[in-house]
């Protein structure tokens, strides 16, 4: 699956196949051995948020869907454990 890098925050993304990537300014291929995944804590709660919901739009069954609620520190934990 491709990884994009978001330039401004640094983080990488996985988009999976099927799924439109994201496009425009501010974003480009990742390599993946040289991206951490440290980089949610940099993101605000709305932007972590925006990533949960781009995840959860892929079409994940309902026990597979990550959580919008809880704190930063849990929406950070959830898309590290889903990497």
């Amino acid at each position: 699956m491709p990884r994009l890098r978001n330039l401004r925050t640094g983080v990488a993304v996985t988009v999976r196949d099927g799924h439109p990537a994201i496009t425009g300014p501010g974003w480009e291929a990742a390599d993946v051995a040289s991206q951490p995944n440290d980089g949610y804590s940099s993101m605000t709660v709305d932007e972590l948020k925006d990533e949960i919901r781009t995840r959860n739009d892929d079409g994940r069954d309902e026990a597979d869907r990550l959580l919008l609620s809880g704190s930063k520190a849990d929406l950070v934990a959830s898309l590290d454990a889903d990497d």
